[in-house]
Parts: C-alpha cells; sequence; structure tokens
C-alpha cells in the first residue's frame, strides 16, 4: 500500500578491452541503458499498480576478417601464371584485391525498447486477479551475428528485427482452507524478421533479385547472402495458452497437486534456404581462377589446381540451391496433464510422487507428393511417407523423489530424484517435412557435385531444378518426441552455522533424440584408399568406403528421413560448499567433474540432408559429445557488511559498500578433425554428404579446445538518504585479466586434393596448416574485458 520506484541509469562502454580473437584488434562497443520502474496502490488494500520501462542504445560495430590470418599469402602464384592456367599477375592481384576489400568494420547497431505494465486486483478475500501486457522492440542493421568479429564479408552479417506483444492474466482462487485454484492464460505475438544486406562493389549480383550467392572460402571467409536469408516472417508466431493448476492441503502435511495446459500456436514461416545459391571452396587458388573467368572468361582448357575440372567449376564443395514458394502456415497444439503428490511419510522422510502426460498434435500433410516409387531403406512410397506426420500418444512422464533429514536436527539430508522429461517436435522441423516434399507446389533443395553436367558456371545460379535433384524431408513412421531420462543423489550437511557442504551424483541418458538419414544411398561396396600429407597423421592412409555416385532412386536426391535414434548419457560429480549471505558475507565454490557422450547428436533448426558418417552404420559415430567438458570450477563471493560506527564520519566513509566477485575456470570444448572437399557423389569424402569426419584414424571430437577462464567483478556503493530511499553507484568490471576466451577453433584438419598429374597422381589429404587456429574468442557470456557503470535511485 506504498507507492515505490526504482530507476536505474545505467551507461556501459568498453573503457578497457582486450582482443576479441587472435587478430588483435579492440572492438568498439558502446550501450546506453536507460530504465525504471514505479508501483504502488491505485486503491488501498484493492487495487496495485506497477510500470517498467527499458531501452538500449548500443553501437558495437562488427569486423569481418579471415578464419586465418595469413589467409591470401596462400596462394600460388607459379601454378596460377603456369600452364595451362595462363593467369596474368594482375588478374590475381585484382581477385586478392576483391578478397581483401570483404574484410574490415561493418556498422552495427542494437536498440532495445521493452515496457511492462501490471495489475493486481484484490477482488475479494478469496479471489485475485493479475493483468500483464509486454511489449518488446529490437532493431538490429547487419545485428543477426552479435560477436565482435565474424569471418564474414562486410555485407554478409544481416539485419535483424524483433516485434514481441504478450498479455497474461491470473485468477488465484482459495476455495477453502484447504484448496488453491490458479488459472493464467497468455496471447502473445512474436514477429521475426530478418534481411540481407546490399552487395559489396565486386560480389557478382547474379542471383535472385540482384543478389550475391554465397561463396564459402576455407580459412577465409564467407561472402554473398548468407544462405538462411531472406527471412520476412521467421516467425510470425501467434499463442493462446490456458493453464488450471489445484492444489490440496491434506492432513499429516501432505500435498496433491494436479493441472491442465493447452497450448495453440498458429505458425506462419517464411524461409527458403539456399534461395540464392551457394559454392564452397577449400583453397584459394581455385577461387581465383573462377572469379577471373567470370570477370574475363578464361579459355576452355584452364583446369582447375585441386581437381581436374575446368575454369567455372572449381569449387570443391557440391553447389546448394533452393526453389519454391517462401514459406506455409499450419498449427500445433499441445496439450499437457499432471498430477503430484507430497508425501510426509514419516516426520524425517518425504516421497514426491508425480505423473506428466504430454501430447504435442501436429499439422496434417499438406502437400504430399503423389509418386508411388518406393524409398530405399524405407520400404514406404513416397505419397505415404510426405503424407505421415508424427502422432506420439504415449508420452508419460513419471517423477519421483525423495529428501530423508539423516539425524533429525535439519543439519544433515539426503535427497534423490528421478524423472522422464519429453522434449518438442520443434516447428521448423515440422515446417521442412511439410513443405519439402518434392511436390511442385512446395519447396525443394539441391545439391549437385561440381562435376554435374547440370551444376552452374561460377557464379551463375539455376532457374529451376534440374531433374533428379531435388531433395525431400519426411519423417520416419516411428519417429517419437525426444525423451530424456534424469536422476540425481544429493548428499549435504551442516558445518557450522549458514555454512553447508554437499556431493552430489547427476546423470542424464538421451533416447530418441532427433537425426537426419539420407535413404536414397547405397551401402558402399568399394573403398578409396587415401594417403595422408603433412600433419599429425602424415604418412598413414584413410581408407573410405565410397557409396556409389548412382543413386537407387535416380529421380531425386537426398531423401531424408527425420528419425529419432540418437542416444546420448552424462554423468557428472558435483562438489559444493555455500555460506549463505550473513553478517554481510555470501560465499559459493563448486568443482564438477563430468562426461558427455552421445551418438551425434545435432542441434539444428529445420533438418540436414544427412547427418552420420554412413548411414548404414549411425553407431559408429558414438563418442564425445560438443558439449563436453570434463573439469569446471566456479566461485562467487558477496561482501557487504554494513558498518555503524560511533564516528559519524567513519560510518558515511565505509557504510554502503559492497563487492562481488566471481571466478569460472572449466576445460574448452571437444571438437572434432574434419576433411573438406567434394569426392564427387552427394559430397564429403565418402560421397555421402554426411560427417566429413577422418574416421578409421580419428574418434569423434578427439581434441580440446583451450580452457575458459573467466574473472569479474563488481564494486558498488550505496547511499542511503531516508529510511526508505538510496541512491546506488555501481561498477562491473568483465574478463579482469583482459584474457583471450577461445570460443571457436578451425576444425579443417585436412583438405581433399583430387588433382590428378604426374606429380600427384592420386588423390590425396593434404594437412591444412591452420587446423586448430583460434576462429572466434567471443561469445554473449565471455568477452573481451569490458567495464561498466551504473547508477540507481530507489525509494
Amino acid at each position: 500500500n506504498e507507492w515505490g520506484a526504482r530507476n536505474p541509469l545505467a551507461f556501459q562502454s568498453v573503457l578497457v578491452n582486450g582482443v576479441a580473437s587472435s587478430v588483435g584488434i579492440k572492438p568498439e562497443d558502446k550501450r546506453h541503458q536507460f530504465g525504471a520502474t514505479l508501483g504502488g496502490p491505485v486503491k488501498k488494500d484493492k487495487l496495485f499498480f506497477f510500470f517498467s520501462y527499458d531501452q538500449q542504445r548500443r553501437n558495437f560495430p562488427g569486423l569481418g576478417v579471415f578464419t586465418a590470418p595469413a589467409y591470401l599469402t596462400t596462394v600460388n602464384r607459379a601454378t596460377l601464371t603456369a600452364a595451362p592456367r595462363n593467369l596474368t599477375t594482375q588478374q590475381i592481384d585484382d581477385t586478392l584485391t576483391f578478397i581483401n576489400s570483404l574484410t574490415g568494420t561493418v556498422p552495427r547497431r542494437g536498440d532495445q525498447l521493452s515496457f511492462l505494465p501490471k495489475i493486481d486486483w484484490q477482488i475479494d478475500n478469496k479471489n485475485t486477479f493479475t493483468l500483464t501486457y509486454n511489449r518488446q522492440r529490437w532493431d538490429s542493421p547487419a545485428g543477426i551475428q552479435t560477436q565482435p568479429v565474424n569471418q564474414l564479408g562486410r555485407a554478409s552479417f544481416g539485419d535483424d528485427f524483433v516485434d514481441i506483444d504478450w498479455v497474461t492474466a491470473r485468477l488465484t482462487t482459495t476455495v477453502n482452507a484447504r484448496i488453491v485454484n490458479e488459472f493464467r492464460m497468455q496471447i502473445a505475438r512474436d514477429l521475426e524478421y530478418q534481411n540481407s544486406q546490399k552487395p559489396l562493389a565486386g560480389e557478382p549480383t547474379t542471383a535472385l533479385n540482384g543478389s550475391a550467392p554465397n561463396v564459402s572460402l576455407t580459412n577465409g571467409l564467407a561472402f554473398g547472402k548468407p544462405t538462411f536469408l531472406e527471412r520476412p516472417k521467421y516467425p510470425d508466431e501467434k499463442r493462446k495458452q490456458f493453464t488450471d493448476t489445484m492444489t490440496v492441503s491434506l492432513s499429516g502435511g501432505n500435498t496433491l497437486k494436479f493441472g491442465v495446459d493447452f497450448n495453440r500456436v498458429n505458425e506462419e514461416l517464411s524461409n527458403l534456404r539456399n534461395e540464392s545459391g551457394a559454392y564452397g571452396y577449400n583453397n584459394i587458388n581455385d577461387f581465383i581462377i573462377d572469379y577471373v573467368n567470370w570477370k574475363t572468361p578464361l579459355a576452355a582448357t584452364v583446369t582447375c589446381v585441386n581437381s581436374t575440372r575446368t575454369r567455372g567449376k572449381c569449387y570443391t564443395s557440391n553447389y546448394n540451391q533452393g526453389f519454391g514458394v517462401l514459406g506455409a502456415k499450419f498449427n500445433t497444439t499441445d496439450y499437457n496433464f499432471f498430477g503430484q503428490y507430497d508425501w510426509k511419510f514419516l516426520p524425517r522422510v518425504t516421497f514426491n510422487l508425480g505423473l506428466r502426460y504430454e501430447y504435442q498434435q501436429l499439422p496434417k500433410a499438406q502437400i504430399p507428393n503423389a509418386s508411388t516409387d518406393l524409398i530405399p531403406n524405407d520400404g514406404r512410397t513416397l505419397n505415404s511417407a510426405t503424407s505421415f506426420m508424427p502422432n506420439d500418444t504415449n508420452n508419460f512422464g513419471p517423477r519421483t523423489g525423495f529428501a530423508i533429514d539423516v539425524f533429525g536436527n535439519a543439519k544433515t539430508s539426503v535427497r534423490g530424484g528421478y524423472g522422464l522429461y519429453y522434449g518438442r517436435i520443434i516447428n521448423s522441423t515440422a515446417y521442412n517435412a511439410l513443405i519439402n516434399t518434392g511436390n511442385a507446389a512446395g519447396q525443394t533443395q539441391i545439391n549437385l557435385a561440381p562435376a554435374a553436367t547440370t551444376a552452374p558456371v561460377f557464379p551463375n545460379v539455376l532457374t529451376s531444378a534440374p531433374a533428379g535433384t531435388g531433395a525431400i524431408q519426411f519423417f520416419d513412421q516411428d519417429f517419437g518426441n525426444p525423451m530424456i531420462h534424469q536422476f540425481d543423489l544429493i548428499f549435504e550437511h551442516q558445518i557450522a552455522r549458514n555454512l553447508t557442504v554437499s556431493a552430489s551424483y547427476l546423470g542424464s541418458v538421451g533416447r530418441k533424440l532427433p537425426t537426419f538419414y539420407d535413404r536414397n544411398l547405397t551401402a558402399p561396396t568399394t573403398s578409396q584408399v587415401l594417403p595422408v600429407v603433412g600433419g599429425p597423421l602424415g604418412g598413414q592412409n584413410l581408407t573410405v568406403p565410397l557409396f556409389p555416385v548412382a543413386r537407387p532412386l535416380t529421380t531425386y536426391a537426398q531423401l531424408t528421413e527425420i528419425a529419432s535414434a540418437v542416444k546420448s548419457e552424462y554423468n557428472a560429480f558435483v562438489a559444493q560448499v555455500n555460506h549463505r549471505m550473513a553478517h554481510g558475507i555470501l560465499f559459493n565454490a563448486n568443482y564438477t567433474l563430468s562426461k558427455a557422450i552421445d551418438t551425434l547428436q545435432t542441434s539444428t533448426t529445420f533438418t540436414a540432408n544427412n547427418t552420420p558418417y554412413n548411414v548404414f552404420d549411425p553407431e559408429a559415430d558414438r563418442g564425445r559429445s560438443n558439449f563436453d567438458r570434463r573439469h569446471k570450477f566456479v566461485v562467487s563471493a558477496v561482501l557487504a557488511p554494513r558498518v555503524k560506527a560511533s564516528n559519524k564520519a567513519v560510518t558515511a566513509l565505509a557504510d554502503g559498500w559492497s563487492i562481488a566477485p566471481v571466478l569460472q575456470m572449466f576445460n574448452g570444448l571437444a571438437y572434432d578433425g574434419v576433411a573438406n572437399g567434394s569426392n564427387g557423389g552427394a559430397g564429403g569424402l565418402n560421397r555421402s554428404g554426411g560427417n566429413f569426419g577422418l574416421r578409421g584414424l580419428l574418434e569423434r571430437n578427439s581434441f580440446t579446445g583451450p580452457a575458459v577462464k573467466v574473472f569479474n567483478v563488481r564494486l558498488s556503493r550505496r547511499f542511503y538518504l531516508k529510511e526508505k530511499m538510496n541512491l546506488e553507484f555501481l561498477g562491473e568490471i568483465f574478463n579482469v585479466p583482459n584474457r583471450v576466451q577461445v570460443t571457436g577453433i578451425n576444425n579443417t584438419m585436412y583438405l581433399l586434393n583430387t588433382a590428378i598429374t604426374a606429380a600427384h597422381p592420386v588423390p590425396t589429404l593434404d594437412y591444412n596448416a591452420a587446423f586448430g587456429g583460434i576462429t572466434s574468442a567471443d561469445s554473449t557470456l565471455f568477452r573481451e574485458r569490458q567495464i561498466q557503470l551504473g547508477l540507481r535511485f530507489n525509494f
């Protein structure tokens, strides 16, 4: 029944900063952040109002750089100027000048405006009603990529915009002394859209609407229109959600809780991937030949450096392009029910028993393929497979837990629990199965080997999909929602007042995780021996099982089955010391030893053409998870003692200070050593278009990146003006020692060289000297040193 307000006025600037990556450049990042909150009674004991406002104005220019700083020096002038290529020095220099012009500073902003009004109405002594509205706007030209440094051309960052509005209402009813019911509803709209930027001078504008095809240069950068743009509605999502929960207090301190949740989403996705085409080169020399040929057509006898093909088709990865409609509309509905019983079995023993049921209703197929051709390695017809959408109706998730007060003095406890949890089939995956059916009314993605007669000459794009090149995505007939078993066991002991220690075991087992199998492949019957030249594996031979170039069903390319087949395991031990806030001191330290393995889990939206190295032996990809961090140590503290001295001057100088340091140290992420290049067919070493790992010589994720060590500190001083009024000044330093935090590693270990000459009689894997180099040293969590200053007024 009293009005209060909080008015933080924060200004953030990179006053002192370290390098953002191995390029040793200090990025600019200036933020002005404003905010205010106000709340109080409209009518005493009856109606209350709250309002929050937050705005950010951020100027943080990006920087486009090469993955390997010395990329331009890898050009082989002697090879390019000699017969049969006969390029001039000027042609080479002009191309290098163009590539270099793609790097540099990119003007970039990130401006956000949010406000949230809320009312609380005490209708009567049994009913309370709350209504909240949230509005958020985000405008970020060149802001899709938010890292300080990116291996992208200056016109390939992309513009990002978000418009979010939602309203929530909650009615809490005390039915009687034992029963409380809570009803909640939400109506929301989330509109997000992303646009490409205008091409730079020198970029070929041969693609859709004068855009530039995407070009990826291994060890260099990617330029042109990003493969995922344009996205005029990504998504335009309208949500209606209703939830009701009832809590019943029973005798003996027991509690019964049950409820229901209904969530309906009207989805519109507008996104045609690769609409402007995509090329890839694993070396600079072949790109120079194709770029010069575009500028000044070369003789038909000019051959590529890393293959026997001729000018215009020197790209070393398969060409990709998308065709068809821009998007689709569909609905999904989630039905969820749960019940939980908290049972006080004994004064010192409590059990928690629960059950949750979840059902995700996906849309029906919209444009199935009419063909009755049988899908290889699946058994269904194309019509049957593209008419099918998953309908997983057995998602019952039991949960149980216990807590034991071992000695009855609330100082020593043992707790444990188990739960079975289900994930959703993400809407973008369902979208691809709806629209990529091979029906002319949908979309199709093509993937062409450079040697294919229908593959374009760089930098041209195709006007239509060639016959027999279209890709189709469909769900496995046994597809189910992702399933996770989680369990833990915790021992905790209070060794002193406000000081506890604990030891915990944490585990999870993932089953039915999504992956993608190209079923239009014939099992390998032959193999190829590739000599490895240079690097850690130099002198060895890699035996690669070769998939036949000809597909079983020749009228299509990839026939991708969306399968729920990946398995994962995670086990961890956690030791923790915790000192709760007392006498102005709070302290927490914890150490985690963990191991995570899986069978090639993928964190991807939409779908991939083919995920495993060998679709007929997916277990061969079992190895360290991409998220495996073996060791992690975190320690944090807050020191904020109140000082009340007899001397007022001492009190004025010493009271109100607070310092809060945080130290985090953990292993770098696991990464794989891969080979870049196309051996024909669907691409990759084995022609399957799947994982590019060096299976047979290396296990997946055999390498570990540099450790992350972050030390942050916050210092604040609060001035107490009156009993309920204070002014706080604060300063925060992130990454105090200015340490480079490596977040990206160049994992291209070898480059496939298929050129056949007298000096190079067989294809080889040539070592990539840039392997293991830093590609990024920044993220949203770990950045160069930054300093933030702020001011808050509270009353």
